[in-house]
């Protein structure tokens, strides 16, 4: 019985420590939404295509789920920040800046997450690919 439950508290450890390629930082206090990631890879699939390097629409979902939560209401600045590596394995982060607002409360109206899916993307699609 104790081997069983220390190798499932051992791979409950194991995959909490995945790697998503992103962090994401939701601060109630100063009310902003940071999201640190790699930019998309543009061109390389086909003319005009992008390339996500993380699951975008996990960044999105993440979000979600949390602004739902009790302790969240109001207006969150989101920011965004570019995460790369050179050559040398040396990373660098660079600050994009603000790239939207979202309204909590209205966030908290949603059903589920496929109705509200697409407003964060959209975002950061603007931010690494402005469309002008």
């Amino acid at each position: 019985m104790r081997f069983t439950f220390l190798s499932l508290l051992f791979l409950v450890l194991l995959a909490s420590c995945e790697d998503k390629g992103y962090e994401l930082n939701i601060d109630s206090y100063n009310k902003e939404i940071r999201i640190t990631m790699p930019p998309p890879a543009l061109g390389v699939a086909g003319l005009g295509s992008i390339s996500w390097k993380v699951d975008i629409d996990k960044i999105e979902e993440d979000i979600f789920n949390e602004l739902r939560k009790y302790k969240h209401a109001g207006t969150y600045i989101v920011k965004l920040n570019s995460v790369t590596q050179d050559g040398y394995g040396q990373t660098r982060v660079d600050e994009i800046g603000n790239i939207g607002i979202l309204d909590v409360d209205n966030v908290k109206k949603y059903a589920e997450y496929k109705y509200f899916r697409g407003q964060i993307t959209s975002m950061i699609l603007e931010a690494f690919v402005p469309i002008n």
